[in-house]
């Protein structure tokens, strides 16, 4: 029994021993940037004062479609330095508004105005930033990111008075991210972050489908440097949840010849 102990003592021993002589490293992969919507509305008013036939109403419609996601993986030191890579956060934005003047005795409608816009946003991004634990379940988290994105639009006409657009852009914008993570669980967490600072320049493209113009006259390129602080601090994007495991390697050990050699 004794022997038994001392065995169990010596495995014990040996095992944080092994501990010591390696490096633990934590691991974030997490999803954020989330939003869905849909929603869509219809209203009627009167015509007047613009057209003075009470039998005249104005019809409305709006519709609105979002979809965001996106996913990082963040890699935390023990000093609580981390490096984070935002694979993708990807953005799709669809919106249609339509007017049109109808007539209620006769049934006729005549179209006023009307656009129809089908945007995408997507971005990927690197950032470097510390912890700074408040509580055992509460940390505080900054950092600095350098984002690539490209966009790209076609804002359409519903109506003739008008041509079909195509807008892309691509560029590198720069951020700060603060916000807190909280722990709910060993292997789970949720963070809250807002930004600050945001800047970007982008390089625009816009194309009129216009087929009596030239292309020349058709396209227009624009170099747009924009700023913001704090935008958007109330946005549901802005949450992150992450699942967390960790990792460990053997640390470096120095050779007696390089100790040597040092002195």
């Amino acid at each position: 029994m004794r022997l038994l102990s001392l065995l169990i003592l010596l495995c014990l021993f040996a095992e944080a021993d092994a501990q010591s002589g390696r490096k633990r490293t934590e691991h974030w992969a997490g999803i954020n940037n989330l939003f869905f919507k849909n929603a869509s509305s219809m209203s009627t008013r009167s015509a007047g004062p613009i057209f003075t036939s009470p039998n005249l109403i104005i019809n409305e419609e709006l519709t609105e479609k979002e979809l965001a996601f996106g996913f990082i993986w963040r890699t935390l030191k023990e000093n609580n330095r981390y490096r984070q890579i935002d694979f993708l956060a990807f953005d799709q934005y669809k919106d249609r508004t339509f007017s049109a003047l109808e007539d209620t005795i006769t049934g006729s409608i005549t179209p006023l105005s009307g656009r129809e816009n089908d945007a995408i946003h997507i971005s990927a991004g690197y950032q470097m930033g510390k912890l700074f634990p408040l509580q055992n379940w509460l940390q505080a988290d900054i950092g600095a990111r350098l984002i690539a994105q490209y966009q790209k639009g076609e804002p359409t006409p519903l109506t003739s008075a008008g041509f079909r657009t195509s807008v892309k852009g691509y560029g590198l914008g720069i951020d700060i991210k603060a916000g807190i993570i909280i722990k709910v669980h060993e292997r789970l967490n949720i963070g809250y972050h807002i930004t600050p600072i945001y800047t970007d320049l982008i390089r625009e493209k816009r194309e009129v489908l216009n087929p009596i113009l030239t292309l020349d006259q058709r396209t227009s390129t624009t170099i747009d440097f924009d700023a913001s602080f704090f935008d958007s601090m109330l946005d549901f994007r802005n949450l992150s949840i992450n699942y967390v495991f960790t990792t460990r390697t053997k640390r470096k050990r120095t050779s007696k010849r390089k100790r040597r050699r040092r002195r």
